[in-house]
């Protein structure tokens, strides 16, 4: 769902900052 998306998007962003 929306969450789930958001959830992933928020991973990606983690992702290219290396969080």
């Amino acid at each position: 769902g929306i969450i789930d998306i958001a959830k992933k998007l928020v991973g990606g962003i983690r992702n290219v900052l290396g969080i």
